[in-house]
């Protein structure tokens, strides 16, 4: 896993979450994090599209199952 994305995504999770102390691991899902729900989810989405950039497709949105897979998409589409 790139750690530098690692850092940059966990950058973006701590200004959605407004929790600036939020460290994140990759096995962490949506229950592990308070307050992330459907309508957390989508601002996240929206923070990190703006953030690197990139554009995500209704199926990637859906189809990650934790943290280190985001931050894998991620990854993939900056490279």
């Amino acid at each position: 896993m790139n750690e530098e994305v690692f850092k940059q995504v966990e950058f973006v999770f701590r200004q959605v979450f407004k929790r600036p102390d939020l460290l994140i691991r990759p096995e962490d899902t949506a229950t592990d994090i308070a307050g992330w729900d459907s309508l957390t989810h989508m601002t996240l989405i929206n923070e990190l599209e703006i953030f690197f950039k990139i554009t995500f497709t209704f199926e990637e949105v859906t189809s990650f199952k934790n943290t280190g897979d985001l931050v894998k998409l991620v990854t993939q589409k900056i490279s």
